[in-house]
């Protein structure tokens, strides 16, 4: 086994391991020393935070390419809801995230983030400058952001999809 696939194990295991945790917990701290292993193979905090940022948008991601393509009609209400299906699923990766939304070694991935969602909801292209794509899908979120992800209701989320896409 190399050296490089070693390193991926670990911190795939070590990943694992944190977002057990975070979803025992869900306190919206990230366990830096209180996962075995987790300063060893990440070295700082922020990449941890990165890993698990990553190990969200690629889960998001998914869950947006299914939502498009089963959705019926309304791409910005099914681009929502994979959101928020998704944070009410894993609500404590949600909550270290947005514990940590303002960290420099995240604020890139919340900015892909929020353009992907965009896009996925027809609401921005790729030609567009991801900083405006981006703020078209951190709108789409932003209701119930300070609720827990579970008591973001339904109707806030359809309200908001109504609002976009008539603004």
């Amino acid at each position: 086994m190399t050296t490089a696939w070693k390193t991926q194990h670990r911190r795939s295991t070590v990943t694992r391991e944190v977002l057990t945790r975070l979803e025992r917990t869900r306190d919206g701290r990230l366990p830096w020393h209180e996962v075995p292993g987790a300063v060893d193979v990440f070295g700082e905090p922020s990449a941890l935070l990165r890993a698990l940022q990553l190990t969200w948008f690629t889960r998001l991601t998914a869950a947006l390419d299914l939502a498009v393509e089963a959705g019926d009609s309304d791409s910005v209400e099914e681009v929502q809801m994979a959101w928020y299906d998704l944070a009410w699923r894993t609500p404590g990766l949600r909550r270290v995230l947005d514990a940590h939304q303002h960290d420099p070694a995240v604020a890139p991935g919340r900015i892909q983030e929020h353009r992907a969602l965009a896009v996925s909801a027809g609401l921005a292209t790729l030609d567009e400058p991801p900083a405006i794509a981006a703020a078209r899908g951190r709108q789409l979120v932003s209701v119930g952001q300070a609720a827990t992800p579970a008591q973001a209701s339904v109707s806030a989320r359809r309200t908001s999809a109504a609002a976009m896409r008539t603004g």
